[in-house]
């Protein structure tokens, strides 16, 4: 199943609240989360958040991944 949702990645810093438009980097933590690191130029602060991604939004590769045998 394909969501049709679609994730804002808009966030204000935590420190001046300025708008941030992307984090300097995401990563896919324990199949059902996503970790966004930011950093705000204007503070210069760093920061990360955590956003969970749906059980709808997830495929059957997510909840069933398949093993690779060499």
């Amino acid at each position: 199943m394909v969501s049709n949702r679609r994730s804002t990645l808009r966030i204000n810093c935590v420190r001046c609240k300025d708008e941030l438009m992307t984090p300097e980097k995401s990563e896919y933590c324990d199949g059902k989360y996503i970790r966004h690191l930011w950093y705000c130029s204007n503070c210069e602060t760093s920061f990360e958040s955590l956003e969970s991604i749906p059980v709808e939004a997830m495929t059957a590769d997510d909840i069933f991944p398949s093993r690779v045998v060499a």
